[in-house]
């Protein structure tokens, strides 16, 4: 896992490390941030989070500032809590009978142990090559930017696929977040939760469908009374800025770089960074 190694080695304090699923990993620009890593992957949700984040904490030497999460409609909705292929990688960092237990699905989890375990790769051309190559470790999203006409498409798609059959937070991944965030109090690590900006037509597809921003269903404001937690709301930052998407809800390599000297910005107007370096 090249992202693991790559923290795992680094034996330098961090100002900020950045996890989460591919919002956060198209979202956030480390160099701008100064000290900082991105360690987020595509199709990583909370409960993943939940067991790798502390999986890698317990392995970095060093000391880390703060650690970024998602605070976004879709980093609580249930439609991909299932997903953990490929099992053989996830299983280095999750207990498969904990999550079957969690889940109220044990046959389930107890046949992705035996994937994880027995039968690797079946099914899994993309992982038998990363082996051959030894490149194994997660995929990462190119930021290109697509045209106009498949960002509008997009919109309604992405988020009808996000909450078009009611699926709405899931307590489950609402309580890995929860135990992530006690977690890094606990090794004394300020937790800065972020929404990442999406388009308009992504945004009132989501808000037509039901989807209820975290901020106003999960207790946001129970979260806040830690001083060491905070929250950034930038998901209206680019609405109508086609540019700076590279589809409905991951921005394009412009918008990267203009968001994260946003969050650049705000990290330092709250004293979590320094403003050396900043244009």
């Amino acid at each position: 896992m090249e992202l693991d190694r790559t923290l795992i080695r680094h034996r330098q304090p961090l100002d900020v490390l950045v996890v989460g699923g591919s919002h956060a990993q198209n979202a956030v620009e480390p160099a701008i941030l100064g000290h900082s890593l991105n360690v987020a992957v595509a199709g990583e949700h909370y409960l993943k989070s939940s067991y790798r984040v502390p999986w890698l904490l317990d392995r970095h030497p060093a000391r880390i500032r703060l650690v970024v999460l998602p605070f976004d409609h879709v980093a609580y909705s249930g439609w991909k809590a299932d997903t953990w292929e490929p099992e053989r990688i996830w299983g280095r960092y999750v207990d498969w009978a904990e999550l079957g237990t969690l889940r109220d699905d044990r046959w389930s989890y107890m046949a992705r142990w035996t994937k994880a375990n027995l039968a690797p790769y079946a099914g899994e051309l993309n992982t038998i090559e990363q082996r051959i190559m030894h490149t194994r470790g997660f995929k990462q999203h190119s930021s290109a930017q697509q045209p106009a006409r498949m960002r509008r498409r997009d919109g309604v798609e992405v988020a009808t696929t996000h909450f078009g059959l009611g699926v709405q937070a899931d307590a489950t991944l609402v309580a890995a977040q929860r135990r992530l965030i006690a977690d890094l109090r606990g090794r004394d690590i300020e937790v800065v939760l972020v929404s990442f900006p999406v388009d308009r037509l992504y945004l009132e597809t989501a808000t037509a469908l039901g989807a209820v921003h975290p901020r106003d269903n999960l207790r946001l404001e129970e979260l806040l009374k830690d001083p060491r937690v905070h929250y950034f709301d930038f998901s209206e930052l680019f609405l109508d800025d086609t540019d700076r998407f590279y589809d409905a809800d991951h921005l394009s390599a412009e918008g990267r770089m203009a968001f994260s000297w946003t969050l650049r910005r705000e990290l330092v107007n709250l004293g979590l960074l320094s403003p050396v370096g900043a244009p």
